[in-house]
């Protein structure tokens, strides 16, 4: 953890959808420098949407555990960040939300499954 969805409006993602490879190394420092996550833990996801007239192009939801060293002060400072980078990048508007995960009624799993020869997330973008 932080796992960082970031929901971008089909209209903005269509034209720069070449920025948001480079775009995701850029999101995993600030997350590792500001908030002092560890690389393994760090999850972002892109998701297109059809957003309606009154949001942002681009809406991050940002959800991280709650450590000692991750003060509003430095949470703040990364979520200033990101959607800076994004809003440049992907040359849109950008509204962020950070959520502190309740530990006690979180349940997570993970399943490892084989990936076949060949296999590359990029081989399923359009």
């Amino acid at each position: 953890m932080p796992n960082v969805k970031i929901f971008v409006d089909e209209a903005v993602l269509r034209p720069q959808r070449a920025r948001i490879q480079a775009l995701i190394g850029e999101l995993d420092k600030v997350l590792i420098d500001k908030l002092g996550a560890d690389r393994k833990q760090v999850h972002i996801m892109f998701v297109p949407a059809v957003t309606g007239t009154s949001m942002a192009g681009v809406y991050v939801d940002l959800n991280y555990k709650p450590h000692s060293e991750r003060t509003p002060q430095r949470v703040q400072s990364a979520c200033q960040a990101i959607a800076e980078l994004i809003g440049e990048a992907l040359e849109s508007d950008c509204r962020i939300r950070a959520n502190s995960q309740d530990l006690s009624s979180t349940t997570a799993v993970d399943i490892a499954m084989p990936k076949p020869l060949g296999w590359h997330a990029s081989a399923y973008l359009p």
